[in-house]
Parts: structure tokens; sequence; C-alpha cells
């Protein structure tokens, strides 16, 4: 009996490790999937264009740059953009600390319908070739996922989530350590 409790655990574990190996590329929930956006990564800047063309050098060098990646067809997405307009505009209140940049891919006409509804104080940028997906390592076609940049251009804040009172703490952290 016990031969074969072995048995089937190493079983299930090589499968574990077989299935994890195949899915090491994909962007996506694996156990096994590579995160090379670590804390300290030093990020190059790069040019993108938001939905009406305004050019903008990523990260910003005059305040911290959250990076948002989101389906724009994803309606608990949209409502995580009006969480974090409203996290913008309340820690820019006094102080500028905090420019937010949401990313995704669709239509130009959406992206400019949703500015509008929302009345975002932050830039949208429509990622039609998925560059700036590769970049960042994901597929915004699935995805959410939340990236802190300071001033240095160094990644102090990854995740696949949105918290936004961690979030919160993070962004006062870098925000006084670089006052």
């Amino acid at each position: 009996m016990r031969k074969r409790g072995k048995y089937n655990f190493l079983t299930i574990l090589l499968f574990i490790l077989f299935v994890g190996f195949l899915t090491q590329s994909l962007e996506g929930p694996f156990i096994f999937s590579i995160q090379d956006l670590t804390y300290g990564t030093k990020i190059n800047k790069f040019i993108v264009h938001d939905y009406e063309g305004k050019k903008l050098t990523l990260p910003f060098n005059d305040s911290l740059t959250l990076i948002y990646f989101f389906n724009i067809k994803n309606h608990l997405h949209l409502n995580n953009l009006l969480e974090l307009d409203y996290l913008e505009r309340n820690l820019n209140h006094i102080k500028p600390i905090l420019r937010i940049v949401g990313i995704s891919k669709g239509k130009d006409n959406y992206f400019q319908k949703i500015f509008t509804q929302y009345k975002l104080n932050f830039f949208l940028v429509n990622d039609k070739k998925n560059s700036i997906s590769k970049r960042f390592q994901t597929n915004c076609n699935f995805c959410l996922k939340v990236i802190l940049i300071d001033k240095s251009s160094r990644i102090r804040y990854v995740a696949s989530h949105l918290d936004l009172f961690f979030l919160r703490e993070i962004i006062y952290r870098y925000a006084s350590e670089e006052s």
C-alpha cells in the first residue's frame, strides 16, 4: 500500500512539473511562469502615444509612474479605472506625486468613449501592436497587471490584482523617499 501511495504522489508531482515546464513561457496563472519584472529592475525609457496621439515618454521623470494593464472589454477592469482615477486625484491633491497610464488593446473610438464617460485624469494608451505588453511580459487580452516605477526608472511594485490600500502605502513610501 505505501509504495502505491508514494507512486501516486510522485506521478502527480512529475505531472505538475511537466505541465509547469510546458507552460513556462505563457502568460497566465501557471505555477512555474517566469517573472523577470522584479523589484528593482531598471526600465529603459520608451515612447508611446495615448489614444489621442499625444506623445508620452515612459517612465515619467517628474513623478512615480503607475502602469495599469487592463482589458478594455472587461467591465470589472473598467471599474478599476475609476478607482485608480480616485486614487490619483487624492494623492495629487496637494503635490503631484503620481502619474497613471492605462494600457489596453481595442478600437480607438472605444478609448475615447471610456475617457469621456469616466472623465479620467490620466492617460489611456491603445497598444494595437502589443509592443508595450511584450515589453512588460503580459497579454492584456486577458490580464490585469499593475506596475509602479519610481523616478529613477526602477520597478517598485508588480501585481496581477488591484489592492488600492496597499498600493497607496507603497506610493507614499516611494514618494517620501524621493522628496
